[in-house]
């Protein structure tokens, strides 16, 4: 059986250092040097829950004594009632 060599001389492969400087591949930064680089943020949405409008909300319907029962440690009745 005639089998081939496919093993790869080491030799052939080109080191870094061989490639004179001229012919290397530059990085281009996308902003000037001395800035940051640019920060890339999501577009965030709009709150989903307004508690100082629930709050307009429940004093204008049920009025400042109902307002003041609610409990202040917990804000999910006020935007239950005033949401």
């Amino acid at each position: 059986m005639n089998y081939k060599s496919t093993t790869m001389r080491i030799d052939l492969i080109p080191e870094i250092s061989d490639v004179p400087l001229t012919e290397r591949p530059k990085a281009v930064p996308s902003f000037r040097s001395g800035d940051a680089p640019p920060q890339r943020m999501a577009p965030q949405p709009p709150p989903r829950f307004d508690l100082r409008a629930a709050e307009k909300a429940i004093l204008a319907q049920y009025g400042e004594d109902s307002y003041a029962g609610l409990p202040r440690a917990n804000p999910a009745a006020a935007l239950a009632l005033g949401g």
